[in-house]
């Protein structure tokens, strides 16, 4: 019993050691200067099938670059999914 509670305390120790390494090393966690003075960009979301208005996001210039590449990627994905599943010549 004295061994599973040691193997257990010794796993989350190391667990938490390593997320502290992590949170240091990210200067948006960390709270550095050069997060703060990151400018915001605010854009308007539309919430796709709702009858709820828009709503207003606001991410670093980074931030959003990174999240219109993660777009652009799945549309390429599901372009490509949809030209080899549909019969030639349909969506020409």
């Amino acid at each position: 019993m004295r061994a599973i509670i040691s193997a257990l305390l010794l796993a989350s120790a190391t667990t938490g050691a390593a997320w502290a390494q992590e949170k240091a090393a990210d200067p948006v966690a960390a709270g550095t200067t050069t997060a703060k003075t990151e400018k915001k960009v605010c854009r308007r979301m539309e919430r796709t099938g709702s009858i709820m208005p828009s709503r207003s996001v606001c991410r670093s210039a980074r931030e959003w670059a990174q999240f219109d590449n993660e777009n652009r990627d799945a549309a390429e994905v599901a372009r490509e999914a949809r030209s080899r599943t549909a019969p030639p010549g349909q969506f020409d």
